[in-house]
């Protein structure tokens, strides 16, 4: 009888231990988590992935390694454009991270002003070389100018714009007239105008480094009266305004406007390409 007691209480113990390690096991279970479960990288780039709430061991995989690898510590290499599953197992349980690789451009200063020398090498112009000219512009708010080329009539032809966008040379648009080209210093804003036999045209523009958006546009517009006299109908977006709120709308577009014209542009030769570009 004292054997048949002494069986149950160990087997009872028994019971007891397995069912704290079952407790156990259940609990961290729940407690484990993976710090991220998405990233977004650039090639090139580095990120640790951790597991928080076990301390045994971690195997890792991705599911696909052109696209990104992983390490047996975590760690997860960009290694080009693309997506991948990074997949955490530990303890019969597992945790996934989605990962969004992004190629890194060359968008810096140097390899955009070298971009804009070799473009000007292969230009064709449309002109003789009186009429050639080119300028850098800082247009929107960054440290890569962008490359104004004169290219027409001395009075008659606007800027043509170009910036250097994800390693390559973008054509934005030709902007402004006789001559000149308008914008606001690292505000995106360009100015396009046009004046002749009395009127007066301006449409300004926002280019933010991937879109370029019309803001406003202007009109003066000169009328012959019958008994001889001048008059002018002011617009707004080609609504007719008044005077006074023609004026008022169009000075804060105004206001810090910088020109850039042939005359104080750069003449289109090796030499001066390599000095004002390559420096």
């Amino acid at each position: 009888m004292k054997k048949l007691k002494s069986l149950l209480i160990s087997l009872a113990l028994a019971l007891v231990c397995v069912s704290m390690v079952i407790s156990t096991d259940v609990v961290e279970a729940a407690s484990i988590r993976l710090n991220k479960t998405s990233i977004t990288m650039y090639t090139g780039q580095t990120s640790t992935l951790k597991v928080s709430g076990t301390s045994k061991k971690v195997t890792w995989s991705t599911s696909n390694k052109k696209v990104a690898t992983v390490s047996s510590k975590g760690v997860v290499s960009a290694k080009s454009s693309g997506s991948a599953t990074i997949t955490a197992r530990v303890n019969s349980k597992t945790l996934r991270c989605k990962v969004s690789i992004k190629k890194r451009t060359t968008n810096n200063k140097k390899a955009a002003l070298k971009a804009y020398y070799n473009f000007l090498k292969s230009y064709r112009f449309t002109t003789d070389y009186s009429t050639r000219g080119f300028n850098l512009a800082y247009i929107n708010n960054d440290s890569i100018p962008e490359l104004v080329v004169f290219d027409g009539d001395y009075h008659g032809a606007g800027g043509k714009v170009y910036a250097y966008v994800n390693g390559k040379v973008k054509y934005l648009g030709e902007f402004g007239e006789w001559g000149g080209f308008e914008y606001k210093e690292r505000t995106g804003v360009i100015c396009s105008s046009w004046f002749g036999r009395g009127n007066y045209h301006c449409t300004y523009y926002k280019w933010n480094g991937s879109k370029l958006s019309t803001m406003v546009s202007f009109s003066s517009i000169e009328e012959l009266l019958p008994n001889g006299n001048v008059q002018y109908k002011y617009y707004i977006n080609n609504k007719k305004v008044t005077r006074s709120k023609y004026e008022s709308s169009i000075a804060p577009y105004e206001k810090g406007l910088k020109s850039i014209s042939l005359s104080n542009s750069y003449a289109v030769t090796d030499s001066v390409m390599r000095n004002k570009l390559l420096y």
